[in-house]
């Protein structure tokens, strides 16, 4: 957790929840600390925890007193790609235990591991036709795939038997750096500047926090956003005159919030899991897309960190004053401390080895964990780094940054599929140029305008959908304004075309 939140542990109001599980998968010793609720290991941990999980480059799957690991084959067409889980080894116990009702418990867990205690008291290991039975067992098993079924490679594995393969004794992770600044970086069009201004004060003067009618966090957090960049736009063109009444628009729609008198809705705590959780959601596993049960945190607190980084900066006073509830939003889904103590799990939707995020939240998925809108998980992680700015943190500029460079270098690797492209098979990428849900074992094709980047391939093959029956405007804008990083002529005729 950057260093300034232990100077300021604010807990919304508590809460039972109706709708979240019980993490009874989990060892008691653990209980009493913050539970992940989107890691690599999640289905483990939900209902009978029997779906697999995908652990590069295996699918491990944890039922009936059982172990299985599959080396998964690849099924794909022009839609979808996913990986078949077939049982390559068993581990198995040949006499299942009468003390437990569960197949296995989470005794243990870090970023990168996790430790299954499955009741036993034989074991029983299980490939193909062959079978190995043991007494009662309690140490390390290691097991290994002879290449090529050669078995001259035999000897070679038994004298290093003792040795884990790795790649090196150290590894050096080296990103893009993203320069988080409040402005563009590219604004030059001097010549455009009273059509922006136009257009911004005809938004401001829209501004009117009275005839808001959605109490969804999401939507709810969207507008505060967008009203947000519009004060920083004012100050890049130099038009501050608006900027008081942006100032006000965002006072009223930010403090219920942080105050708890939001009328129907509002942040609370939960402390089975340890995180925060809508008052909508906690009686209402669906109600604001899920957020009660975990899922899409990062999308929904990221509009809201934006909106308060602008109102700190241009409202220092009452940057102070909600400190306290603004970095517990933060940590909610970015503490980085691993103290018995904390109120929130560990980088709540990023993972430590994908080196992106996930946003299913506690839903058991037979495809393990997802994550759609990559551009609302960059927006979290840049808003985060936007609040340090306006607090002068420079620990949380730092985390923040690097967390938004991670994610944008995996959307392009995962998720944009361009021209040269060989992660995924050619019948896939030969009909997309992106995907629009990946999944732990499966990636789905999709138009979804959530994951564009401004790659100039995939904005050009995006702009043809727009044609299709049922593409609203908005999604229309955010290509137009992609358009305009390296056309804007063309992307801005078609915006006036539109809309003036």
């Amino acid at each position: 957790m950057p260093h300034t939140t232990k100077h300021f542990p604010f807990l919304f109001p508590q809460t039972q929840s109706t709708v979240l599980p019980d993490p009874s998968n989990f060892s008691p010793n653990l209980l009493s600390n913050p539970l992940p609720t989107n890691s690599f290991f999640q289905n483990f941990a939900l209902k009978n925890g029997d779906q697999p999980e995908y652990i590069h480059p295996y699918l491990v799957k944890s039922s009936n007193f059982s172990l299985s690991l599959s080396y998964p084959s690849r099924f794909f067409n022009s839609s979808f790609i996913y990986q078949v889980f077939t049982p390559d080894l068993t581990i198995s116990a040949s006499q299942k235990s009468h003390l437990s009702h569960r197949s296995h418990t989470i005794s243990s867990h870090s970023d990168l591991s996790v430790a299954l205690d499955i009741p036993s008291s034989n074991l029983r290991l299980s490939h193909g036709l062959s079978e190995i039975t043991s007494d009662a067992f309690s140490g390390i098993i290691r097991i290994a795939l002879l290449p090529d079924s050669d078995w001259k490679h035999e000897a070679v594995l038994d004298r290093f038997s003792s040795c884990y393969p790795v790649s090196g004794d150290s590894w050096l992770l080296k990103t893009d750096p993203v320069s988080v600044t409040w402005h563009s970086m590219r604004w030059r069009r001097e010549k455009s500047r009273d059509e922006v201004v136009s257009a911004l004060v005809n938004d401001v003067e829209g501004l009117n926090s009275s005839a808001i009618t959605t109490n969804s966090s999401y939507f709810y957090g969207k507008l505060i956003a967008r009203a947000a960049r519009l004060a920083l736009i004012a100050e890049e063109v130099c038009f501050l005159d608006v900027i008081s009444k942006v100032r006000k628009y965002l006072k009223e729609t930010i403090e219920p919030w942080l105050e708890g008198t939001f009328n129907g809705n509002g942040f609370l705590y939960d402390r089975k899991w340890g995180g925060i959780v809508t008052k909508q959601g906690s009686t209402d596993a669906g109600a604001d897309f899920g957020f009660g049960i975990y899922n899409d945190h990062h999308y929904h607190l990221g509009y809201f960190l934006y909106g308060i980084a602008v109102l700190a900066k241009i409202d220092p006073v009452w940057g102070r004053k909600y400190k306290p509830q603004a970095y517990s939003l933060m940590a909610d889904f970015m503490t980085l401390s691993q103290r018995s103590n904390s109120n929130y799990t560990r980088l709540r939707c990023f993972d430590l080895y994908k080196l992106h995020s996930w946003a299913g939240g506690l839903t058991e998925f037979a495809d393990g964990r997802n994550q759609e809108s990559t551009s609302e998980a960059v927006n979290a992680y840049y808003s985060a780094a936007l609040m340090g700015l306006a607090y002068g943190d420079t620990h949380l500029v730092a985390i923040g940054s690097t967390l938004t460079a991670l994610e944008i270098h995996a959307a392009q690797m995962w998720w944009h599929v361009g021209a040269g492209h060989k992660m995924y098979e050619e019948d896939f990428t030969k009909e997309n140029k992106v995907v629009g849900v990946l999944w732990l074992t499966r990636g789905t094709a999709d138009y979804g305008l959530r994951l564009l980047s401004g790659e100039n391939e995939l904005v050009e093959w995006t702009l043809p959908a727009l044609n299709r029956e049922g593409v609203g405007e908005g999604w229309k804008g955010f290509v137009y304004a992609l358009q305009g990083i390296y056309d804007n002529e063309d992307a801005l005729q078609k915006i006036k075309l539109k809309w003036f």
